[in-house]
């Protein structure tokens, strides 16, 4: 527990007087991270052996004194910068390059004569400075993840970007350069190329003091190590541990871009659908619900969004309504393939109202793909040719028994048939087991069940105490007895031909549907199947979803679509869909074990706390 000191202490440091204006000294923002290394500079007598702080915390809060009495200094505007370097044409907007346009320039070139004809602007974030003595340091400074040095001599300065003064003093000169300048400050400088006099490294020659763009106000600390501060702090995660905590944010723009490649090659469009609709469908899941309070003006409009009109009494408008957050972009998607768009595909977020775990989160990116004219055998191959294409641009991070396994069988995945594989497992008749759902179709929901409790004969008596649906039973059992025996091996293995009752968008026949989903070490990566495009069908599968959510509450069961159907009517061709999350696909790349390592800011339980 900190102590508090009350206000307008006095604390010294360096011999300098620095007022202070806080009610704790955990005020202080570097104070939030113990891993900080605290020195042996004290408070007022008050307050002696309570408690020891680093000195350059008093450093950034003297400097942020100066900042808050004049912030123009310290953050002007980039345009006005622009015009006053600008103002007497000795520079233009082509002079101005990266640290890494500069390196390309003058790595491996002679320049022992320093090019003092050539004058360039270079801007970017402090790295680290080094003095050598009062007159002159050594600044690197970094942008788009490449430095530079800078070599500010006072000898050679002379123009001078600070507001302060008109001319650079050498008191000037030293105050400016070791009591302004911060690592993390964002500067800009302006010079000739040159190289440094012992290490003869390639070296931007100021010939004007730096301009400061942006500086830091709150120190960062040395090193984040912690696990959990990380998750907790993860811009200064980015800060501290940028080599590898920046890693993860490129890997995912590289994933993307090889899945669009891949898409764009092969004639697909990419599309974005609505989050926001009256109703979430499309995957089973419970959907994140909100209220939009400015709806429609018209009664009309009203009535046709679901009559969802509140009484002022709650709270709501009176035009208010609920939307719903989407679980997948599948109908959508599907509704343009109706529309006409042979092949579509979209990159996105979903919204799902489910618990955190390794590789699960409320919130997460998907990729879906629709095709026209295609069989449960061609996804198979789009899937085999896409994982391939994935798998080859990150060779060289992907767990390497994955890429033998893969390569060794030609990138071919294996197979298992669903109910072949359950009926060897459970040590029964493929045709008993077949018979509890063969029968179902066209029946009532009362006589349908019965049918299918002929299974509870076939299973061990715990699954019966656990009161699942058919559908929840399903997966339970694919999990028990398929996925954890057959797909647990680095090669990824394809489970096909569900049960109808596991697929209602999917195409069957009879009790199989054209489905298959891919797993690799018990992890689903991919789901696919060649999609329902009938509407009297589809209709009848969604009406048997909300049977089965009213007799066993299964709060994932798929609604009914109405404005679905009516669209199907228009004639959707034969079609075949793919799904693959890009989260999961991340950890699996770069050998990740949990979904929040490959989340730029954690699950949504880390967001929270940051």
């Amino acid at each position: 527990m900190l102590r508090r000191i009350g206000t307008k202490k006095s604390v010294t440091v360096i011999g300098k007087q620095v007022l202070h204006d806080c009610q704790y000294l955990n005020d202080f923002h570097s104070l939030q991270f113990p891993n900080y290394s605290y020195s042996t500079h004290t408070l007022s007598n008050e307050s002696k052996n309570h408690l020891k702080i680093d000195s350059s915390v008093l450093e950034y809060t003297q400097r942020n004194n100066q900042i808050i009495e004049t912030p123009k200094i310290y953050y002007p505007s980039l345009s006005d910068v622009y015009g006053n370097l600008f103002a007497n044409d000795q520079l233009n907007k082509s002079d101005i390059i990266t640290p890494a346009t500069f390196n390309t320039l003058y790595t491996n070139t002679t320049l022992n004569d320093n090019k003092k004809d050539v004058t360039h602007c270079i801007m970017g974030k402090i790295k680290h400075i080094r003095y050598a003595g009062k007159k002159m340091c050594f600044i690197n400074i970094e942008q788009e993840n490449t430095s530079c040095q800078m070599i500010v001599n006072y000898k050679n300065v002379t123009l001078n970007a600070t507001p302060q003064t008109q001319s650079v003093s050498p008191n000037a000169f030293e105050e400016f350069m070791k009591n302004q300048l911060r690592p993390g400050d964002h500067i800009l400088c302006v010079g000739y190329p040159g190289v440094s006099l012992r290490e003869k490294t390639p070296s931007l020659k100021l010939i004007q003091m730096p301009t400061l763009l942006s500086c830091r106000q709150s120190p960062v600390p040395p090193k984040l190590q912690d696990p959990t501060k990380i998750k907790n702090n993860r811009v200064v995660d980015y800060l501290v541990n940028s080599r590898t905590s920046k890693e993860i944010i490129y890997a995912r723009h590289k994933l993307n871009q090889c899945i669009r490649r891949y898409l764009d090659d092969n004639g697909f469009i990419e599309v974005e659908t609505p989050i926001l609709s009256k109703n979430s469908n499309g995957a089973n899941a419970r959907p994140f619900v909100t209220t939009l309070n400015h709806g429609p003006t018209s009664h009309t409009a009203e009535t046709q969004i679901s009559g969802q009109q509140q009484p002022s009494a709650t709270g709501r408008s009176a035009s208010s309504f609920d939307l719903e957050l989407r679980i997948a972009p599948e109908l959508w998607l599907k509704k343009l393939i109706i529309g006409g768009f042979d092949k579509v595909y979209e990159i996105g977020k979903v919204f799902r109202n489910e618990g955190v775990d390794a590789t699960h989160n409320p919130e997460f990116s998907t990729l879906e793909l629709y095709q026209t004219y295609i069989t449960m055998e061609d996804l198979i191959h789009i899937s085999e040719n896409l994982f391939h294409s994935i798998v080859i641009q990150f060779k060289d991070k992907i767990d390497q028994e994955l890429y033998t396994e893969m390569a060794s069988n030609d990138w071919k995945f294996q197979r298992v048939e669903f109910l072949p594989t359950l009926a060897k497992e459970l040590g029964v008749l493929q045709e008993e087991l077949e018979n509890c759902f063969v029968n179902t179709n066209g029946k009532d929901s009362e006589t349908a069940n019965a049918i299918f409790n002929k299974i509870y004969s076939y299973i061990p008596q715990k699954y019966a105490n656990m009161h699942l649906s058919p559908q929840q039973l399903l997966n339970k059992l694919c999990g028990d007895y398929i996925e954890d025996k057959y797909c647990m091996g680095k090669r990824p293995t394809l489970i096909y031909h569900h049960p109808t009752l596991m697929s209602p968008l999917s195409k069957s026949a009879s009790h199989i549907s054209k489905r298959f989903e891919v797993f690799i070490q018990g992890k689903e990566y991919m789901n696919a199947y060649e999609e329902e495009n009938m509407p009297q069908v589809q209709h009848d599968k969604f009406v048997h979803q909300q049977q089965q959510k009213q007799d066993f509450n299964d709060e994932e069961c798929l609604s009914v679509d109405q404005e679905y159907i009516r669209t199907m009517k228009y004639g959707m061709a034969p079609t075949g869909g793919l799904g693959m999350g890009i989260d999961r696909m991340l950890m699996l790349v770069c050998n990740k074990q949990r979904i929040e390592e490959v989340l730029s800011f954690g699950t949504v339980d880390d967001v929270m706390r940051q």
